[in-house]
């Protein structure tokens, strides 16, 4: 037992996202590093990856936020342009050092009322609603603190192809079709801007080989589709817990990034997570910013717990999340439950 606990070291990244493995008190050999997700690695590359959360993914009860998809794509240090750095350290809270990356986005998201709240008479539940979107952002990785910014721009309503993604998805796998698409929100552009901040502490046991990651974080975001201040808080356990920063999810969400750098052939880890948001403003359920549409009464406070678990082969990772999110709106029967897969490619 002792020399287990001398083996536990709580470290907190320093410069260069480097952190030292810990020792038994008899140990004379020298401490070997650990590469984090900070670090700076002569073998940097960009990072694709592709996303797709359903409520059929151990939900399976096909209604609220049913569908998104997102491909994006992470430059490598050395590719993310020089103007990119200098605006990521003119950015307010973006630290002075740290390893700066861009990144580009694209995704769909869709929204519908449950079934059995479309009747002939009208939607009577949250409104059918899709969001088309682009984005760009901006991270700032220092090994133990991870500071991000991401811009979203899109349309919401008709133009968003939500009908027909869903239409094509269920005619694929044998579903009914949704009546009620023709009440939609209607067009509309979209802006939302998030900043995010997370930490890591991390302790390593040597004995199993393990390794135990603790990040929490703190966000806020603006705009027109949704307006909120967030915390959180994922625990992974896993055989290389320091390499990333999670898988990267659809906002809103507990969201990683999609850089990784593997330290062995094979790594694994499992995690839980839970996070909170003060919701103020939430398109999808208030309903269109200028025009009349279907609407709901949100509730202000909203909670998502994860749990999920990562495998990392190569230079490929696949990451599974399965998430429990609290009623969004006055009314709602039950919390949902949908499931979200990530792959991640370095390139």
């Amino acid at each position: 037992m002792p020399a287990l606990i001398a083996s536990l070291t709580l470290s907190f990244d320093g410069k260069g996202g480097r952190a030292l493995d810990g020792a038994t008190a008899g140990d004379t050999a020298a401490p070997k590093r650990t590469a984090t997700a900070g670090e700076d690695p002569s073998d940097d590359r960009g990072t694709l990856s592709i996303q797709i959360e359903n409520d059929k993914f151990g939900g399976g009860t096909d209604q609220h936020y049913t569908h998104g998809m997102r491909a994006s794509y992470l430059l490598s240090s050395d590719a993310t342009p020089l103007d990119a750095g200098v605006l990521a350290r003119a950015l307010p809270l973006m630290p002075e050092q740290g390893v700066v990356r861009l990144g580009f986005s694209i995704g769909q998201s869709i929204f519908t009322p449950g079934r059995q709240d479309v009747t002939t008479a009208g939607n009577h539940g949250r409104p059918f609603a899709g969001w088309l979107y682009g984005g760009v952002q901006l991270t700032n990785d220092t090994g133990r603190q991870l500071d991000s910014y991401e811009l979203q721009v899109g349309v919401i309503g008709p133009s968003a192809g939500a009908a027909e993604t869903q239409s094509w998805f269920h005619d694929t796998i044998g579903v009914k079709p949704f009546e009620g698409w023709d009440s939609q929100l209607s067009d509309e552009m979209g802006v939302v801007l998030s900043y995010e901040r997370k930490w890591r502490f991390i302790s390593e046991f040597h004995p199993g080989g393990l390794g135990v990651a603790l990040e929490p974080s703190v966000g806020a975001t603006l705009g027109n589709v949704h307006t909120y201040a967030s915390a959180s808080a994922t625990l992974k356990v896993g055989s290389d817990v320091s390499s990333d920063w999670g898988a990267p999810r659809i906002r809103t969400a507990l969201s990683g990034t999609g850089y990784f750098k593997p330290v062995n052939d094979i790594d694994w880890y499992v995690f839980a997570g839970v996070e909170g948001r003060a919701v103020a403003r939430n398109i999808f359920l208030d309903g269109n910013s200028f025009a009349d549409s279907d609407s709901v009464e949100k509730k202000n406070f909203v909670a998502d717990l994860q749990v999920g678990a990562a495998v990392t082969i190569g230079n490929v990772r696949a990451t599974f999340t399965q998430v429990f999110r609290t009623k969004e709106y006055v009314g709602q029967t039950q919390g949902d439950v949908f499931g979200a897969l990530s792959l991640s490619w370095r390139i």
